[in-house]
């Protein structure tokens, strides 16, 4: 294939299966079904939420599209409201921050990609 388009929003969202997460999903926009040799995927944690402690063995880059959420990795706990890396291996975590913005709960979602 040599290129891909679609509209995220005709991406159906998935339960996260990582073990003990929770109120997460992941939309995966790119993947080896359009030929790429990596990943695109957007993921959303509700308020309250979280993606529990997992590694894998890629790298990945986080940007945070919307609230803010911790990120904790290795030894680290970080507020994260940007942009972040993860080596392969490095055990990590994020958890929906639900005080980050105002008062209606679609604003407190954290959505990542």
């Amino acid at each position: 294939m040599e290129y891909f388009e679609s509209n995220i929003k005709d991406i159906r969202p998935e339960e996260v299966s990582i073990k003990g997460t929770k109120n997460a999903t992941v939309q995966w926009l790119i993947t080896n079904k359009q030929g790429a040799n990596y990943f695109v995927r957007k993921f959303a944690v509700e308020p309250y939420g979280l993606i529990s402690m997992h590694f894998h063995g890629y790298q990945k880059t986080m940007i945070i599209t919307k609230g803010s959420c911790t990120l904790c990795v290795g030894d680290k706990v970080i507020d994260l409201n940007n942009i972040a890396y993860c080596r392969s291996y490095l055990l990590n975590l994020f958890i929906c921050n639900f005080f980050s913005e105002g008062f209606n709960k679609e604003n407190f979602k954290s959505s990542f990609i």
